[in-house]
């Protein structure tokens, strides 16, 4: 080692850094499945770190129909917490109250003002005041905005309604009108006025509900206000007759637990939730759920760290096979000379392998130090913050089955010289392949076609993680054995043209027999590095694919608004330049999955929203298809004139009404009784427009109508109305009618309808069918032509229409349709006079980059309060720290390891038998062989070398990586999917940068050769 100082230290690093590999992985999977604790239950992450009890009304070992107290309740929760010293050492806080429904009596008829009366413990502690916080029955305080609406101050009484009445739906004639009901009015006094100090604690739960808007609905305009906090808990549960919920919310501070505390905290939450079971108590959490994902995530770290180990394990055999069988042969000089002189074969095989073991041993604890500050980097790069490291077992271990893999693969490597002549080896003919290597090459030709079947028939099969290194095995022997063959033809060629430099690359590449196990080592090393580069590629472009369905914006708040219409106007007013809209979703089931109807506003589309593989452009053209031009619009007031011509309907006697929309209500107005033939119907209608045409049935009349309607003509004070044709009216269905329209500058329906409902043929405001982008198939069992029936914002199916399919869906995160808000809401009104306000619709926000920094405040300032907020970048961080990214990143490690062992194989390769070759380069210029044609031969011998089998080995890597990444989870853990690949400029320019550096590096050291090839060494008078 002394005399070979260059050589030995290359091979000290050689396996240095195949130690490091095999120490790192063991080590970055404990990382890794850290990692998945601390980004799912740390710091910053989306998990609700509470238990939430729900205390009974009727208590253990209590006289029945006697409810607990709050303060009982919190108390035997408390014990049953206790019991588990693991959980009191995670609490940070608890959360009480007790409350029940309220209403102002207050308030103009037609109006209704809802909210909540609470006790709350402490909730002074989490608000700045006006005035002091109630300690006295009687007492309460309001919210600061709600008393600059409705004009409270302190020291006024609050006159509610508790108890039953304010338990009542929301309806006029129960909680409206000037007078309060006897019996149900309470008056405690204002004595603080509140602003909460975090809105979005998780301590105020529901309780902040308020909205300066009102909410039109059956008639009526509903309001919202912040709860009302009362000083004793009395004054809750002693209203008589009163829905009182008591809950108990206990949080925790979860960012100490590691993987050791994740089956801690789960065994005490189920024993806390049992606990409280039996004291009749219920409870809910998200915790548990997080945990289950947490175990996912960790069993499918671990399962696919031979998709990435086996790989590496297996480069680094050949890499070690190559290194022993490349040094022994160069001192087979010297192995023969000891031989002859006498000594025994263990000696002599110590002596041949001394070296080797010795560096590679020596590498051992290199690589677990290096190993280490490998893992800090990548901690660093790709794992949570603050995820510990500490050692364990699992790099020692690997360490040694590392060392042990290197012993015997020097054992197998070492043979062939240990067997070959003496004479052989003093005279230094090249080794030639035998049966047994040509038996060997043929087992794994053999098992890799084995394995590449397997993968086919079942890509999750053990067999077929080897696939991948197999295959590129055998693309390297047979490229070996095929550049063998076309440079000995190429020796033929060039002797015959009389090119030198052709006669001496391709003597040198058809008769070096190390050439071919450079070209394993390289073809192994570019396959893995292609199999890294697309691995990367695809699980990239997979998980901004499925951020951008998830959240679709580069933010997103949910909020909570008065309804539909008054968070488009709000959104509007706070930001006018358009750079966020408003988004109404419906999530609806339908054959097993879960399709998002997401409603946005299309004119400001393309400023807000993001479209994953589309540009701006793509949006605004998807704007415009989701918004053809409407119906034309049905202005009405004053005195209204239906011109009708009736065919039939001679069974019962029927009214003709219109429907008249104003604003978000819509007034019935009859126009008389419907006759048959040629007649002019008429009556004072409101200011609005025309919703729906109808003809109503006399109570109690069930029987079959037959006819046919003709809408001849329709005007008002406003002038006509264009009556349009079957496109611009939408019959509303009822079980047991049957509406078929036809026209087009008049309006005919043949009606057939029995039992008690009306007949209503609705006036479109909105296309007839809802033009939709949609991701996935068609959710309909029954799609007619190109519209097809679906739960949106109505109490019923609405129409919808396919104008364009793409794979993702802007924030539908999967099966979705993207529509008009607008047009969604106006076809909802369309079909039942009102848009579905109930807990199936959810309002958000979208924000875009250009979104103002204090958007929360404009919103708030008009009725829109937001309950919490993603951002696009966040969501696919998370993602990127989930069980499948951290898995797939092996192969980057593997790709890394890759690049510095076919660059150390190649360096090696040139210094190995460096002094033969230098006199062979002497002799040839002795001989009259021009330097610049050795050095070009030489060059040309080196690219050859290295470019023939990295290009085989990169397409077997690519070709491998597309057929087993559909079988690999890209994004979630579990589930598999199409690899869809855009070639991207980053993970291939790293591979080429990487072939070109070994390249680059390796030339000049390889040429420098020429240059000390002087005649000198002929003669023993140069070094």
């Amino acid at each position: 080692m002394r005399h070979r100082a260059g050589r030995s230290l290359l091979v000290l690093l050689m396996a240095a850094v195949a130690t490091t590999a095999a120490a790192a992985v063991p080590a970055y999977v404990g990382a890794a499945q850290e990692s998945v604790v601390r980004d799912l239950l740390g710091p910053g992450s989306a998990i609700d770190p509470t238990l939430t009890v729900q205390l009974p009304t009727t208590g253990v070992d209590a006289q029945l129909g006697k409810p607990i107290s709050l303060a009982e309740g919190i108390g035997r929760a408390e014990t049953v917490l206790g019991q588990s010293p693991y959980l009191a050492g995670l609490r940070a806080g608890r959360t009480a109250y007790a409350d029940t429904n309220l209403k102002f009596t207050n308030v103009g008829v037609a109006e209704v003002v809802a909210g909540h009366y609470v006790f709350q413990p402490g909730v002074c502690d989490q608000v700045t005041l006006t005035g002091r916080c109630p300690a006295a029955a009687g007492e309460v305080m309001v919210s600061a905005r709600t008393a600059e609406h409705y004009k409270i101050s302190v020291g006024d009484q609050l006159p509610i309604a508790l108890g039953p009445a304010a338990d009542v739906g929301r309806t006029p004639k129960a909680g409206g009108g000037s007078a309060p009901l006897a019996g149900t009015t309470h008056r405690p006094v204002v004595v603080g006025l509140f602003t909460p100090k975090d809105a979005l604690s998780s301590v105020w739960g529901s309780l902040l509900q308020y909205s300066p808007v009102p909410d039109p609905h059956l008639g009526a305009r509903y309001w919202t206000v912040d709860a009302v906090f009362t000083g004793t808990p009395q004054d809750v549960e002693g209203v008589a007759g009163a829905i009182v919920r008591r809950v108990v919310v206990f949080r925790f501070d979860l960012s100490t637990v590691d993987g050791a505390g994740v089956g801690r905290l789960d065994t005490a939450l189920r024993d806390a939730t049992r606990g409280l079971s039996a004291q009749q108590m219920s409870s809910r959490s998200a915790i548990p759920a997080v945990i289950q994902d947490i175990r996912k995530d960790q069993d499918a770290i671990a399962q696919s760290v031979p998709v990435g180990a086996v790989p590496l394990l297996v480069l680094a055999v050949v890499v070690l096979m190559v290194l022993v069988a490349a040094l022994t042969e160069e001192r087979g000089p010297e192995i023969a000379l000891a031989r002859l002189h006498g000594y025994a074969r263990g000696r002599v095989a110590a002596f041949g392998l001394a070296e080797v073991l010795t560096l590679i041993t020596v590498a051992a604890p290199l690589g677990l130090l290096l190993s280490r500050i490998v893992l800090a980097v990548l901690a660093g790069l790709w794992l949570a913050p603050d995820t510990p490291m500490p050692w364990s077992w699992s790099p020692f271990a690997a360490v040694g089955i590392a060392l042990l893999t290197a012993y015997a693969a020097a054992a197998v490597a070492s043979r062939r010289v240990f067997r070959t002549k003496v004479i052989n080896l003093l005279r230094r003919v090249p080794q030639r392949t035998t049966w047994r290597a040509g038996a060997l090459e043929g087992a794994a030709v053999a098992l890799a076609v084995a394995a590449l079947v397997t993968t086919v028939q079942d890509r999750e099969s053990g067999l077929a993680v080897l696939a991948a290194p197999l295959l590129a095995i055998v693309v390297g022997v047979a490229g070996g054995r095929l550049l063998s063959l076309i440079a000995a033809a190429r020796v033929r060629q060039t002797r015959r043209r009389a090119d030198p430099v052709g006669v001496l690359t391709s003597a040198s590449l058809s008769r070096r027999p190390g050439r071919q196990r450079i070209v394993v080592v390289v073809a192994v090393a570019a396959s893995l590095m292609g199999f890294s580069a697309v691995a990367w590629d695809v699980a990239a472009q997979a998980r901004a694919e499925a951020a951008n369905g998830a959240i679709g914006a580069p933010a997103v708040y949910r909020v909570s608004a008065a309804g539909p219409q008054q968070l488009i106007e709000g959104v509007k007013a706070a930001v006018p330049d358009g750079s966020a809209m408003a988004v109404v979703r419906r999530a609806e089931f339908f054959n097993g999955d879960v399709v998002n109807v997401i409603g946005v506003q299309s004119d400001r589309l393309a400023k807000t929203a993001t479209w994953f593989g589309h540009s701006d452009v793509d949006l605004e053209a998807i704007a415009g298809k989701l918004r053809p031009p409407a119906p034309p619009p049905s202005p009405v007031s004053g005195r209204l004139t239906v011109t009708l011509d009736a065919t039939g309907f001679s069974q019962v006697p029927l009214d003709v009404a219109v429907e008249v929309r104003t604003g978000q209500r819509q007034q019935t107005v009859e126009l008389g009784r419907l006759q048959p033939g040629l007649h002019e119907y008429a009556a004072e209608v409101p200011q609005g427009e025309l919703a729906v045409l109808k003809l109503i049935r006399p109570p109690a009349q069930a029987e079959t109508v037959v006819g046919t309607l003709t809408v001849k003509r329709i005007s008002s004070a406003q002038g006509d109305v264009p009556v349009g044709g079957a496109d611009g009216w939408q019959p509303v269905l009822p079980a047991g009618v049957k509406v078929g329209l036809t026209g087009d500058a008049e309006l005919s329906a043949r009606i057939e309808a029995d039992g008690n409902g009306d007949i209503r043929i609705a006036r479109l405001h909105a296309p007839k069918a809802l033009p939709g982008l949609l991701a996935g198939p068609i959710p309909a069992v029954d799609a007619t032509g190109d519209s097809w029936p679906f739960m949106a914002f109505a109490t019923q199916p609405q129409t919808f229409t396919t104008t364009a399919t793409d794979r993702v869906v802007p924030g539908a995160s999967g099966h979705g349709i993207l529509v008009d808000v607008d047009y969604g809401l106006a076809q909802a009104q369309d079909l039942t006079g009102s848009v579905d306000n109930g807990t199936a619709i959810v309002f958000e926000v979208w924000a875009g980059d250009s979104a103002p920094g204090d958007l929360v405040d404009r919103l708030a300032a008009h009725g829109i309060q937001v309950r919490s907020s993603q951002t696009l970048s966040a969501y696919e961080d998370r993602l990127g720290r989930r069980a499948p990214a951290l898995a797939l990143r092996l192969y980057g490690i593997g790709a890394l390891v890759a690049i510095l062992l076919a660059l150390g194989i190649v360096l090696l390769a040139v210094r190995v038998g460096a002094e033969q070759r230098r006199y062979g380069s002497a002799a040839l210029l002795v001989a009259g062989v021009p330097e610049q044609v050795l050095r070009k031969a030489v060059r040309r011998e080196f690219v050859t070398v290295l470019g023939w089998p990295a290009g085989l080995g990169f397409l077997s890597g690519v070709a491998v990586a597309l057929l087993l990444l559909p079988g690999i989870p890209l994004v979630t853990t579990g589930v598999t999917g199409e690899a869809r690949w855009q070639p991207a400029p980053g993970a291939l320019a790293v591979v080429a940068i990487a072939c070109l550096g070994c390249l680059l590096i390796a030339l000049p050291v390889a040429v420098r050769l020429i240059r000390q090839a002087r005649p000198e060494l002929l003669r023993g008078e140069a070094r």
